[in-house]
């Protein structure tokens, strides 16, 4: 699905499955972030795959089921994107999330990691609605 600043590679599943499947309206707010902010914003994960979700937070087998009815994982909804902060400043950062938690942009769910190798900082971004914890702001550890 053609989106105009980001590729279907950037949102496509990272474990070799090749599935995708973000959801429109994710989509138009973050290409509407994107407009706003003017420059690009690199995507490391967009949609993941469960087996995918599974591997990276170590989900046991037995407990998939669970899992998947609990709220989060929105990635694996395609409401959610990672966004790479590596080659940004610290001052355009800083006009990022100006823009992302402002009134026009509706992210309930945000995540930054801005410690360790640059390459590894992102800013996750999420549309999720947990109702009772969301909005929500954290870091990473």
């Amino acid at each position: 699905m053609p989106w105009k600043y980001f590729s279907d590679e950037e949102m496509t599943c990272h474990c070799g499955c090749d599935e995708m499947a973000m959801d429109e309206g994710f989509m138009r707010v973050l290409l509407e972030l994107r407009e706003v902010f003017g420059t690009p914003l690199p995507v490391t994960s967009g949609f993941r795959c469960w087996k995918h979700e599974q591997q990276l937070y170590s989900i046991p087998d037995d407990r998939i089921e669970s899992a998947r009815e609990s709220p989060g994982h929105y990635h694996t909804k395609g409401l959610a994107a990672d966004i790479s902060l590596w080659r940004m400043e610290t001052h355009r950062i800083h006009r990022l999330l100006e823009h992302v938690f402002g009134v026009a942009f509706g992210f309930p769910g945000v995540g930054i990691k801005l410690h360790g190798p640059r390459e590894n900082r992102i800013l996750h971004l999420d549309i999720g609605d947990d109702e009772g914890v969301r909005p929500a702001v954290w870091t990473y550890v």
